[in-house]
């Protein structure tokens, strides 16, 4: 039986790749399509072996490219699945559910017709379902940006951070820490001058002394969470990314699985799941969920479950295929690209990068099957490195310029 076509959409290599590989080695033939802001942006995921042709899209022009994706359908017979690995990819196949529908299959919410899984990416949504369901979330404000003058609510607990109401609209701009009240309105009315229209949340800080991820795929009323991504170290240049993870049994956390479990399952949505949770203290947060995979889903992959290949099945009513029982819990994963760029600007050292190196016992990037991807991204590192080199130069010399020395 002829396997149907996967056209994986990313604008993010490592997201893209995880899923190219993992769905590639089952035998799916590739199409990515790459949302980039240069040509040859794609350069690192289309490497990869399982990827038979790339579409690039330049710039996020929703309409184009979903015109680009109909033309696609019927380039050739058969079936196809719509595969998004971004917020921004997972919204836009969402909000163009009409348009799409009569040439893919994709991942979609029961009853929720077009926009439907958007809705559910909006923070204030998924932390009131979270306590319907008796999972913990820090305090949240939402901030209206619309009105010339901003309120901020009298009960808002400083220090606090500031962050997109919704991933697939926001920018890195609205993300950071808030020490006063007064540090809080200049941000807000910063965010104001270039996002008017928008609103943004608002959530007290907390103390966290253990992060993890959880991947996972919905199925409707089936829930599979197969392990907790433990993050060992979180990269610094790119803020609550993991660097260094670990793939561990829920044990202690099992019940707030079970709860995670009860209110996807509620939801009745098929398609891949990311979600965040925090440890304060040993009382357990429910952060965020994100409706597709997230950059090291690839650790599940490699532990033994594949998820996209699950949620491919399911969505196109093969017969289910056999899934390991276990996973192999206990193995350390690199995040190659948050741990390369926390050396090339300075975050950690050299030393500390070898060592985490060692620490680990498979990257998100390296593959003996599948090298090439890993080859494109090491060149990309040096020639960033090269810019980055240049750059501290240029400014030494300024630094002479103005003192003479």
């Amino acid at each position: 039986m002829q396997k149907p076509e996967i056209v994986v959409l990313g604008k993010n290599y490592s997201t893209a790749l995880g899923v190219i590989r993992a769905l590639g080695r089952e035998g799916y033939p590739i199409t990515l399509v790459y949302v980039t802001g240069k040509k040859g942006g794609s350069h690192i995921a289309s490497a990869s072996r399982y990827v038979r042709r790339t579409v690039e899209q330049l710039g996020r022009k929703d309409g184009e490219l979903v015109e680009r994706l109909v033309e696609l359908a019927g380039e050739n017979d058969g079936q196809k699945v719509l595969f998004p690995t971004d917020d921004y990819t997972a919204s836009l196949i969402d909000q163009h559910r009409d348009a799409l529908a009569a040439h893919y299959v994709m991942p979609y919410l029961e009853d929720g017709g077009q926009g439907s899984v958007t809705r559910q990416m909006d923070k204030m949504v998924q932390i009131a379902r979270a306590k319907e369901y008796g999972l913990r979330a820090a305090a949240t404000w939402e901030i209206d940006l619309r009105p010339d003058e901003i309120v901020i609510p009298d009960d808002v607990v400083f220090p606090c951070f500031c962050k997109p109401a919704v991933s697939a609209r926001g920018l890195k701009r609205e993300i950071g820490m808030c020490e006063t009240r007064e540090a809080l309105t200049d941000k807000l009315y910063r965010l104001q001058r270039a996002m008017r229209g928008r609103t943004v949340l608002v959530q007290e800080m907390l103390t966290i002394e253990e992060e993890y991820s959880i991947s996972g795929v919905c199925l409707g009323q089936t829930v599979v969470l197969p392990a907790l991504l433990k993050k060992l170290c979180i990269a610094e240049h790119e803020k609550g990314v993991t660097l260094l993870g670990q793939v561990c049994p829920f044990d202690a956390l099992e019940p707030v699985r079970d709860r995670l479990i009860a209110m996807l399952s509620s939801l009745g949505y098929h398609g891949m799941i990311d979600i965040e949770l925090i440890d304060c203290g040993g009382t357990i947060y429910f952060n965020e969920m994100n409706f597709r995979n997230s950059g090291v889903s690839y650790g599940v992959t490699q532990a033994g479950v594949n998820l996209p290949a699950m949620l491919v099945r399911h969505l196109t009513g093969e017969a289910p295929g056999a899934e390991p029982s276990e996973l192999r819990y206990g193995l350390r994963f690199l995040y190659d690209k948050a741990a390369y760029e926390d050396v090339l600007f300075g975050d950690i050292s050299q030393t500390a990068f070898e060592e985490y190196q060692r620490m680990a016992d498979f990257t998100m990037l390296r593959d003996e099957e599948d090298p090439e991807p890993e080859r494109h991204f090491l060149q990309e590192m040096r020639r960033k490195a090269v810019k980055e080199c240049i750059k501290r130069l240029a400014v030494v010399r300024l630094i002479r310029k103005i003192t003479g020395r």
